[in-house]
């Protein structure tokens, strides 16, 4: 006999639920991410206006909903100030893909510690849902976004570099050396450089020069200078640097009397805490001269002169 008093008890408990896949109706839907990169970490940029370069941008769906994807740029802005956004729309799955012409605009990073700065890259994601449609999700269903930058140049960079190196291309010059003077030294040389600085930056020059001279001999000699940084607006600052056989080996080097000359090195750009501004039109320009005495002996000699009578 059952008492209507009678009763029991059950309880489900569900642990670690994982759906593969459902068929469901999918109400509105909003997702907002972001992502970040590193700048160069021997740079901090205040600002910097691009001559040149394009931004591929793609967005891939497997939601099986329409949806519209904005993607904020926020680090860069348009030549009349507004923020660089852009707008996709995606009926179902599928791929679109945009390439953006940067030229003419501006970039200007969030100021952070040198090493930390970076380019930032907003995106959201809204979606109606499928309203009274039932549709197929899959877990693995994702939106992705793919942002690729291809060659961009900047005609103008402010900010503080530490450390920058430019490699220069190496390069080979001929020298005439007149005939007859092998059996001359060069007793004090003196070389004078004057290097006119038109970037707003500190910088250090290391140059290393290799003579040959017609018979296979070789000397070196490095250079290793600080140079002025350039004025405001690219006005040349000049440095005047001086060698001579008390603090390089010019006098070694030009004894030789080479006939060929290969230049190499580089230059490093910028300081600790040093602020300025590079240019697309900044040059460096300078001159040389060069003070040579010759110095030459005589064997011992005997001179015999005859007196008239």
């Amino acid at each position: 006999l059952i008492d209507i008093t009678d009763f029991f008890d059950l309880e489900v408990r569900i642990s670690t639920l994982q759906v593969a896949a459902a068929r469901a109706r999918i109400g509105s839907q909003e997702v907002t991410d972001g992502d970040t990169a590193l700048i160069d970490e021997g740079a901090s940029i205040s600002s910097a206006k691009i001559k040149q370069g394009l931004v591929h941008l793609e967005i891939s769906s497997q939601l099986p909903l329409p949806a519209t994807i904005v993607m904020t740029m926020p680090d860069f802005t348009l030549p009349g100030g507004s923020v660089v956004s852009q707008s996709f729309t995606l009926d179902g799955a599928g791929t679109t893909s945009r390439v953006l012409d940067f030229a003419g605009y501006t970039f200007t990073p969030e100021a952070a510690p040198l090493g930390q700065q970076t380019v930032k890259l907003l995106w959201s994601v809204q979606s109606p849902g499928s309203g009274a449609n039932y549709v197929t999700v899959q877990s693995t269903d994702e939106v992705s976004v793919n942002f690729s930058i291809e060659k961009m140049i900047f005609s103008e960079v402010s900010g503080s570099f530490v450390g920058k190196s430019v490699s220069i291309d190496p390069q080979t010059y001929s020298v005439e050396v007149p005939e007859g003077i092998d059996s001359l030294n060069f007793d004090n040389v003196q070389l004078e450089m004057r290097l006119r600085n038109g970037i707003e930056f500190p910088a250090q020059i290391d140059l290393l020069l290799e003579g040959v001279n017609d018979a296979g001999r070789r000397a070196q000699m490095r250079i290793q200078q600080a140079i002025l940084a350039g004025g405001a607006n690219g006005s040349p600052v000049e440095t005047r640097i001086v060698l001579n056989r008390s603090n390089s080996t010019v006098n070694e080097f030009l004894n030789v009397l080479p006939t060929t000359i290969h230049v190499s090195g580089g230059v490093t750009l910028g300081g600790a805490g040093y602020v300025g501004t590079v240019r697309d039109r900044d040059a460096v320009s300078g001159s040389v001269n060069i003070d040579a005495p010759l110095s030459f002996s005589l064997p011992a000699q005997r001179v015999e002169m005859e007196s008239d009578s």
